[in-house]
């Protein structure tokens, strides 16, 4: 057998909490004792657990105790080393709980109220119809634009060396917002990037020092950072890959990539147990931190979110849960709660086709001794943009179509789009590329194409401009420049 491992006993004695006192978050029996076995999850993650392949560290918790830890495939192909508990992953949007939760505890200590307008941090923002709130940043409720999708939309590529300056110009360029804030929830990596800024602004430390001083350093957390030096050295650390067995893998790893808060938390499956534990001890900031994170958000509809402060609450087979994944340039995270039964399971991986969310809900089933899981259950807020199903095609019953025609500009990206007619149909060419994509008319003025939605907009029967939806960018004008 490939893997190495690490495996535990926890002791039997755990403090009972009060009962009918304790805090829905806490688990409700103190008493029960969860046992894994090994062979079950070697046999889960068995596809990688094979030299010359990436693959997964993963860990079972029990309240904060680590029951097993175990490693599978390679961190680095060039050199054939193996992945261990205490290898380094970056956790992609794992991170968010950790940026929220500075959040948090500046608030509690009255160093920043969530309820204050951005703006009086980050006067650089538009004054937007709707102020946005700190907390509407944690809760993805701001309408702010996704940064990843701006970065795209200008032609760019988040591979290239960003300052934190340049984000925040990107994201202050943005005259409107995807919606009025507060008004729905779209999950948002520029919205958490805000909040970084917010937490530095406020501390007057890096994001990585202020976490650091707040919850890493009290809770030994000490192979856990926010990366936010691109040349910092990162002892153990996994190196990430796409591709697959059959046709090989490729290096993935963006060594310029430096951003923190929406990402950037570089983290093992040891350090993860620290963490898991302060959910039940509340070492760092006590029931009060403990019952604010877990608060999800409230639109100004009245409707409430199942997305709280950097965490998902939701439910497996019939279990409450709390967690959240991570995905981004080549790695692929999940940390789950089952608070009610004391139980939590991690996977870090560093292979892009690796699905960690339902790996890891199996790994909780098997060890509450349930073998069978909902394969669609465990899905994570990812980093990285999905493509939407692309729909039927269809053909207007009667339009001019070549008159869409034309190149189109944003200010608010500083780029341009350009639509052809070709071929007896409108092709799209997206910044940065020199090939096109088929522009599909959907109804009326709106049309499809790579799961974009373009809707233009018209002047009597001249087209003016459109309207792009682009998944987590809605919203956004281009106007019409040239005709062709």
């Amino acid at each position: 057998m490939f893997a190495r491992s690490v495996t535990r006993v926890i002791p039997a004695l755990l403090t009972v909490l009060a009962l009918g006192t304790a805090p829905w978050f806490f688990a409700a029996d103190a008493a029960a004792q969860w046992t894994p076995d090994p062979g079950v999850m070697d046999e889960i993650f068995s596809e990688w657990d094979q030299e010359g392949s990436p693959g997964c560290a993963v860990g079972v918790y029990e309240r904060g105790e680590l029951l097993l830890a175990r490693g599978y495939g390679e961190a680095n192909l060039d050199w054939g080393v193996p992945i261990e508990p205490s290898t380094v992953f970056y956790s992609g949007s794992v991170s968010k709980q950790f940026a929220a939760a500075t959040a948090a505890l500046l608030h509690l200590e009255g160093r920043l109220d969530l309820d204050d307008e951005v703006r009086s941090y980050i006067p650089e923002l538009p004054a937007y119809e709707t102020p946005i709130t700190v907390r509407q940043l944690v809760h993805h409720t701001s309408g702010v634009r996704d940064i990843y999708g701006l970065i795209s939309l200008s032609g760019g590529r988040t591979a290239d060396a960003w300052t934190d300056e340049e984000y925040l110009e990107l994201i202050a360029a943005q005259r409107t917002l995807n919606f009025p804030a507060g008004s729905r929830y779209l999950y948002s990596n520029g919205g958490y990037y805000l909040l970084t800024t917010v937490i530095e602004r406020v501390t007057g430390q890096r994001l990585d020092e202020a976490a650091r001083e707040l919850i890493f350093n009290p809770l030994e957390m000490d192979d856990t950072h926010f990366h936010q030096e691109s040349t910092r050295i990162v002892p153990r650390r996994a190196m990430s890959y796409g591709g697959n067995h059959d046709d090989g893998f490729r290096q993935t790893y963006m060594s310029n990539f430096d951003k923190s808060g929406a990402g950037g938390l570089y983290t093992t499956i040891e350090d993860m147990a620290a963490w898991d534990r302060n959910f039940e001890t509340g070492e760092v900031g006590g029931d009060a931190f403990l019952e604010l994170i877990h608060t999800r958000g409230v639109l100004s509809s009245g409707d409430t979110l199942s997305y709280a402060f950097g965490l998902q609450r939701g439910e497996a087979d019939g279990r409450p849960t709390v967690g959240h994944g991570g995905s981004f340039m080549g790695f692929r995270a999940d940390f789950v709660r089952y608070p009610e039964e004391g139980l939590s399971v991690a996977a870090l991986c560093n292979l892009g086709g690796i699905n960690p969310g339902p790996l890891t809900r199996e790994m909780a089933l098997a060890t509450l001794g349930q073998l069978e899981v909902d394969e669609d259950e465990g899905a994570a807020d990812q980093d990285e943009e999905a493509a939407d199903e692309e729909p039927e095609a269809l053909t207007p019953p009667s339009a001019a179509l070549r008159h869409f025609a034309g190149r189109y500009w944003s200010d608010e990206v500083g780029a341009e789009l350009e639509i052809r007619w070709a071929g007896a149909e409108l092709r799209l060419f997206r910044p940065g590329s020199t090939s096109a994509q088929s522009l599909d008319w959907v109804e009326g003025d709106r049309f499809r194409s790579g799961g974009w939605t373009l809707e233009f907009e018209m002047d009597e029967k001249t087209v003016t401009g459109l309207r792009l939806d682009a998944g987590r960018v809605t919203n956004l004008l281009y106007s019409r420049v040239e005709g062709s």
